[in-house]
């Protein structure tokens, strides 16, 4: 009897166990599908609800390694000042069901990067070693966040480990040079350098490297040494002839050291901006020395006969020029820029704004035109246009582009430039009523607006409108610019129209000492003296 009931207990016990089994399973199956769906939602981008999902896949399975890893990756990104700390429980919890799993790992070293925890993030590396010995990127990424963390020996141990391993690597030789010369081991870095170049003697870039470093340390005659070595692999190297002058220039041969530059700039290969840099050195110093103007003129001739095609190089000779005063050669290379790259905004601006300086009305008419179809947003081209067309007589255009203009300016001050000039265009067209509300209100958005002022006292002088109030802009205009010759005009018509004719000869004989040649002030000047 007693064997007999010990028979049933065996058979109650096992069925008991394969319940719970089941159970277990059935969970595990449900837990796998929560993820799965869990996934789908965060592609769908849908992060609130797959965290629901995660959830219950852990409720269903707490052993469910995946749902603690999805749960760290969605909550590291959620808007709150726990989420980082969040993150890293549920990602420590996935990586204690699982130990082997290498992105559970690289998880938590994200995690503790983000809250600058390199020593912790650091351990995780060791980690990852230990599970993929043969992966090189886990050893860069151990020696990486020792230098997060500022730990350069460790660092430089996990490098040597490295070459132990992998053998020789041109990047963990670089990485061990740069950290010797974050610390300021000069002859420490120059070793890591000499292996490279045992490695691979006709590298030029290892000579380089090594000549930079006999510079710092201020062994001269080793760095030139190393220069020739580049020169004798590759002679058009345009960088070693740089290095070349820095050591004339230590040694006092500024001739020589010149030469080194002109060389280094004609050398075709050499990057346009390194030429660049190397240019506006020589232009800080032209300013105050009359021999560096002459060397940078010589340079950037040098710089535009070694890259014929560089847009970069025109305008870099377009804007010295600009800056000298040579407007008229200025223009010639801003459109040499503009005919090999019509994409440069700033060029085209400069251009124009030359142009107007040199009064060339024709032209800025017709290139304000060319580059409104590649840049229909900007307002300024606009103007430019308008101002173009109406100095030609072109008033209809003028008008139509200062209007559209208007649609991309909304600060009164900028608008009061383009009503004056539509007033302007207006008034030349005889449309007086509107012309003369544009004034107003050119003037009124800005009361310093000296070419509002101006057209606004010709046209109420023209009109014979309130002649005093002509006359007090007319002044103004001329108070604020008094060499502008279109403003002496308009100052010298309303005296003549206010009947003061004796003050409008004597400011039209100063004008014309001034600007002996302009035909409005010789006319006016026969205007105001034809009844004597």
């Amino acid at each position: 009897m007693w064997a007999v009931s010990c028979s049933s207990l065996k058979k109650s016990s096992t069925v008991n166990t394969d319940t719970q089994n089941n159970n277990r399973s059935e969970s595990a199956i449900k837990s796998t599908s929560s993820v799965l769906e869990a996934r789908r939602l965060l592609l769908n981008g849908e992060r609130e609800r797959a965290f629901v999902k995660l959830q219950l896949a852990v409720k269903q399975n707490p052993n469910n390694d995946a749902a603690y890893f999805e749960m760290s990756r969605i909550t590291q990104y959620a808007n709150q000042s726990s989420a980082l700390d969040n993150a890293l429980e549920y990602g420590k919890k996935a990586v204690s069901i699982d130990r082997a799993n290498v992105w559970y790992h690289r998880n938590l070293i994200g995690i503790y990067k983000r809250q600058h925890d390199y020593k912790s993030a650091a351990k995780e590396a060791q980690l990852l070693i230990k599970i993929q010995p043969n992966s090189k990127d886990n050893y860069y990424q151990l020696a990486n966040m020792y230098i997060y963390a500022k730990d350069y020996k460790s660092a430089l141990g996990v490098y040597a480990n490295m070459e132990t391993e992998f053998g020789f690597e041109e990047g963990i030789i670089l990485q061990q040079k740069q950290i010797f010369l974050k610390l300021g081991d000069y002859k420490s870095a120059l070793k890591e350098v000499n292996k490279l170049i045992a490695y691979d003697p006709n590298n030029k870039k290892y000579y380089g490297m090594a000549a930079d470093i006999n510079m710092a340390m201020g062994d001269y005659d080793l760095a030139f040494a190393n220069a020739k070595k580049i020169i004798a692999i590759d002679p058009d190297d345009g960088r070693v002839h740089l290095v070349l002058a820095d050591y004339y220039r230590i040694k006092g041969d500024n001739k020589r050291a010149f030469q080194e530059v002109k060389i280094a700039l004609g050398t075709p290969a050499l990057e346009m901006d390194t030429k660049i840099k190397v240019l506006l050195k020589y232009f800080e110093a032209s300013t105050q020395n009359a021999k560096k103007k002459e060397q940078a003129e010589e340079l950037m001739d040098t710089v535009l006969f070694a890259n014929p095609n560089s847009p970069k190089a025109f305008a870099m000779k377009a804007d010295y020029l600009n800056q000298n005063g040579d407007y008229k050669d200025a223009i010639i290379y801003f459109r040499k820029v503009i005919a090999i790259d019509s994409t440069r905004y700033l060029v085209w601006e400069q251009m124009l704004l030359v142009e107007e300086r040199l009064h060339n009305y024709s032209a800025m008419a017709n290139e304000s035109s060319r580059a409104l179809k590649m840049f229909p947003q900007q307002p300024t081209l606009y103007l430019f246009s308008g101002k173009a067309n109406v100095k030609i007589a072109n008033y209809t255009l003028a008008e139509e582009h200062l209007k559209m203009g208007l649609n991309f300016v909304f600060e009164e001050k900028s608008k009061s430039e383009f009503y004056a000039l539509i007033a302007e265009a207006e008034f030349r067209l005889h449309d007086f009523g509107p012309a003369e509300a544009h004034f107003k209100r050119a003037v009124k958005g800005d009361p310093a607006n000296t070419e509002a002022l101006n057209y606004y006292a010709y046209y109420l002088a023209y009109n014979n409108k309130d002649i005093e109030r002509a006359k007090q802009m007319s002044k103004e205009a001329i108070r604020r610019s008094p060499n502008n010759v279109d403003y002496l005009y308009t100052r010298a018509f309303v005296l003549f129209k206010s009947g003061d004719n004796n003050q409008a000869n004597i400011l039209l004989d100063t004008s014309l000492k001034q600007f002996p040649n302009n035909k409005q002030l010789q006319l006016l000047k026969m205007e105001v003296n034809k009844n004597e």
